[in-house]
Order: C-alpha cells, then structure tokens, then sequence
C-alpha cells in the first residue's frame, strides 16, 4: 500500500531534520500504538539520506549489538568494531564517528501517531476500491479502528467489501488471529490464556 496521509508529522520531521543537520542533533521520539505505522512515517522521513535503522527486538544486549554492528558500518560505511557488545559502548563510539560535528542528546521532540481519520479511510478505499458503498467503509473503520497495518492487509488482499473482509478475517491461518495472540501477548505476557482461565472460574 502507498503512504498515505501524516502530511503534518512528514513536515514537522523535516523541520527537526533541518535544524539537527543546520544547528545541533536533536533526538525525536515517534510513539504509538502496535501497527499504527511509525517505522513507516520514519522511513519515508529519511528517504535517500544515509540513515541507520536499528531494531531492538526482544534479544539480548550482546546479541543485538552484534546484530547491529554490520547495519551501522553498511549505513555509514566505516569500520565499527566486532568486540562491541554493550549499548553503552555501541553508543560512544556512535558519538565518536559524529565528532567532527559536535551535538546534543536528548528527546525534546515527541510525535505521537493517532489511526487514520475517516476522510482518509475514504480517501484509500476511492484509491484501491472505488465502487465501495458506505456499509463497506464502516465495515473497514469497525474492524481496522483505522489502524494503518490492518488498512494495508485488506487493501493488499483486495478484501474491501463486507463480505470479503469478514472471509480474509476469519479464514484459516488469517493474520488477523496471529495478531490478536499477540495483541494478549503484549497485555498479558505468554502466560495470557492464565488470566482467562482464573476469569471463567470467577
């Protein structure tokens, strides 16, 4: 799916990206609920610069800083050493490639992402399904709440119609099922299906 909407958070991202590149670096922060499309508004903020894009994902400290020495020294193309294997480290010698530009750390810019809003639910299903009636935008508003990720699996499944968003949602190996497991995953830790078994027993 093309990106849509978030004209006000590209615009407020190139004004920070203009000061950190013209005055000092400045750390901004992008939040929002899972799915709500945060990688992808920073991604097509930092289109054709030298960018690094770090995962943290649920690994250890020295796993993920082996994992990210080869994204940054691709990135940057320099040299960062293999022995690194603390944040900590990672960091300094970060902020030692960028001496020769002298900057500030510290999160003084904080974006927070909302769901699409209707006339942008309007706006996509014009795009990828124009013969939509107004049943089957409320359909894609009440199973999305106009969540970006969820948006883009109809429309990339060309499941727009009630009908065919009820059968994607509900047939075998839907990813909607995978997300809800990890939706209580989140809430709830892996021992989720506990909380529910003490609730029926109540």
């Amino acid at each position: 799916m093309k990106f849509y909407n978030r004209r006000s958070e590209l615009a407020e991202l190139q004004r920070i990206q203009n000061l950190s590149f013209n005055d000092h670096s400045r750390l901004t922060v992008v939040t929002g609920r899972r799915r709500i499309g945060k990688t992808s508004l920073i991604m097509t903020s930092v289109e054709g610069l030298s960018t690094v894009y770090l995962f943290v994902g649920r690994k250890s400290e020295a796993t993920l800083c082996s994992e990210f020495i080869p994204v940054i020294a691709q990135s940057l193309d320099t040299f960062v050493p293999a022995e690194i294997r603390t944040f900590r480290s990672l960091f300094q010698y970060l902020m030692e490639l960028a001496s020769n530009k002298p900057f500030n750390l510290r999160a003084d810019n904080i974006i927070k992402l909302s769901a699409f809003d209707l006339s942008t639910l309007k706006e996509i299903m014009h795009g990828y399904y124009p013969k939509y009636t107004n049943d089957d935008l409320l359909a894609l508003y009440t199973f999305t709440g106009g969540v970006p990720k969820y948006v883009e699996l109809f429309c990339d499944n060309a499941a727009l119609c009630i009908d065919g968003m009820i059968a994607f949602m509900v047939r075998e190996n839907s990813p909607f099922t995978d997300e809800g497991k990890n939706l209580l995953i989140e809430e709830f830790g892996k021992n989720y299906a506990t909380y529910f078994s003490i609730l029926s027993a109540i």
